[in-house]
């Protein structure tokens, strides 16, 4: 495939440069949000993960939240937490964990009823 100029190994292919993320210009246009698992109370308390809600204008912290896990349910909270305080954001970024994901019907998962954040979302 090399010779035939079907494929190019990964090596001698150019570099792709990534497109710039520019900041958004209105506060809560974009919140940014992500989970962070750390014994965050230095021994003093159980290990945790803080949810945190950034807008993405601003880099102010917007919202926090200590879980047991991060999962759709603490996720769910922490947005209704955020709301209530700040109204609905235009749109929400975040990385690809699990719990943006909408399970398919077919998958063992999905037979338990259990949500993704991103399907109530797109509702």
């Amino acid at each position: 495939m090399v010779r035939a100029g079907l494929w190019v190994p990964r090596k001698q292919r150019a570099a792709r440069i990534p497109q710039p993320r520019y900041r958004r210009p209105c506060t809560g246009e974009l919140i940014q949000i992500d989970g962070c698992d750390h014994d965050w109370f230095e021994g003093r308390g159980p290990a945790c993960t803080a949810l945190v809600y950034v807008d993405d204008a601003t880099s102010k912290l917007m919202e926090l939240l200590f879980v047991k896990s991060e999962s759709t349910f603490s996720y769910f909270e922490a947005t209704r937490r955020y709301i209530d305080k700040h109204g609905k954001p235009l749109a929400l970024y975040s990385d690809k964990a699990g719990v943006f994901f909408v399970l398919t019907i077919n998958t063992p998962q999905a037979e338990t009823g259990i949500l993704s954040l991103g399907e109530p979302c797109m509702n």
